[in-house]
């Protein structure tokens, strides 16, 4: 009979390797090497770039228009829907829509890159309306986000007075 394999011989790979992983030196070693990811097919999770905020462009808040690729990360498994990092890869990252114009720049309000467009649904989310914003003094923001001279207070009619038959 043929002597026993040595004990220190490396374990053959699982066959075929899991996705983002290929045969190397008798084992499965992850095969991206991009730091923006490597797209691969075999990985399930669409990354949902479509639903986030790029970030300020300008006076406009603009989103990424298109979800990200199945892909490795770099040195490692497949992305998952968490990892947002990978919006940022060229097919990706520039492509981009308008999401909500401010009227000025200075009127800007909320637009972090990778927060969900849903919670900047209104206008109101994104740009400041009747408020200060960083106008001059004098200023605020008017209802379509630029800086506008504002206006004097109103004052309230006093009710006359009431007569006593």
């Amino acid at each position: 009979s043929p002597p026993p394999p040595p004990t220190d011989a490396p374990t053959p790979p699982p066959t075929p390797c899991p996705p983002c992983l290929a045969p190397k030196d008798g084992q499965c070693a992850f095969t991206c090497t991009d730091a923006l990811g490597c797209v691969n097919s075999q990985c399930a999770t669409v990354v949902p770039c479509s639903a986030l905020l790029k970030g300020w462009s300008g006076n406009a808040c603009v989103r990424y228009l298109n979800d990200a690729s199945p892909l490795c990360k770099q040195n490692g498994p497949c992305a998952d829907a968490n990892d947002v990092a990978v919006c940022d890869q060229s097919n990706v990252f520039a492509l981009e829509t308008v999401h909500h114009t401010c009227g000025d720049v200075r009127c800007r309000k909320a637009c972090r890159r990778y927060d969900a467009v849903a919670e900047h649904a209104a206008f109101a989310d994104v740009c400041f309306q009747f408020e200060q914003g960083a106008c001059a003094d004098g200023e605020w923001c008017d209802a379509s986000g630029a800086c506008a001279l504002r206006p004097p207070p109103t004052e309230l009619p006093t009710a006359a007075p009431t007569r006593r038959p």
